[in-house]
């Protein structure tokens, strides 16, 4: 790896499935003790060996998010390239109204974004689980309406698409603190705690 791309080795990883650590510790890294990195800021270098499993969003009215950037892992639950659409696709309906709240609330803190998803039995298909992690992002504007996210499953895809209920979501609040390099201009944010807000279990009635 080259100098000027920022290894995600410099904050300790805090999750225990190995692609969503090294996507947690990229974009701790890249923050750098800031609420959020700029979307320019992400060098898909520096997740080369994860990227895959990535997407960028692009918030575009409340509690909805588009696809900019979209891994074939991504694209491979659905079947389809997912550049242009709505994250909410690759969920059930009975669900979407519990991503559209924690994705407001995530962009709004900005806050990051944990969330534990199943894909039910069917046709030809067996049950698979998953988790999602969404980090926010700055615009060349400044404004938290990009995010920077990834998603791992486990279990056999079969057949596309799959889409999936949320069991668990949990939004944590950024940890402002000092900051390990001198490479932005702004001056570094006070220093705080993170909290853990913990949504409500959706409806698990189809």
């Amino acid at each position: 790896m080259s100098a000027d791309i920022l290894s995600f080795n410099r904050v300790r990883p805090r999750r225990a499935d190995p692609v969503l650590a090294q996507v947690e510790g990229y974009w701790e890294a890249l923050r750098d003790g800031r609420p959020a990195p700029a979307r320019a800021e992400v060098d898909p270098r520096g997740l080369a060996d994860v990227l895959k499993h990535c997407f960028v969003l692009e918030r575009i009215a409340a509690g909805f998010a588009r696809c900019r950037v979209t891994g074939q892992a991504v694209n491979g639950l659905m079947g389809l390239e997912m550049k242009g659409m709505p994250i909410s696709a690759i969920f059930l309906p009975e669900t979407r109204d519990t991503l559209e709240d924690a994705l407001e609330r995530m962009f709004d803190g900005p806050r990051t974004l944990a969330l534990t998803l199943r894909s039910p039995a069917g046709f030809k298909r067996k049950q698979i689980t998953g988790q999602m992690l969404v980090f926010p992002l700055r615009s060349d504007l400044g404004e938290i309406t990009r995010a920077l996210g990834c998603i791992v499953t486990e279990g056999e895809t079969g057949p596309a698409p799959r889409r999936f209920r949320i069991e668990a979501c949990r939004l944590q609040e950024i940890p402002l603190g000092h900051r390990i390099s001198s490479r932005h201009d702004e001056p570094a944010p006070p220093g705080g705690r993170g909290q853990v807000i913990a949504l409500p279990r959706p409806d698990d009635r189809v």
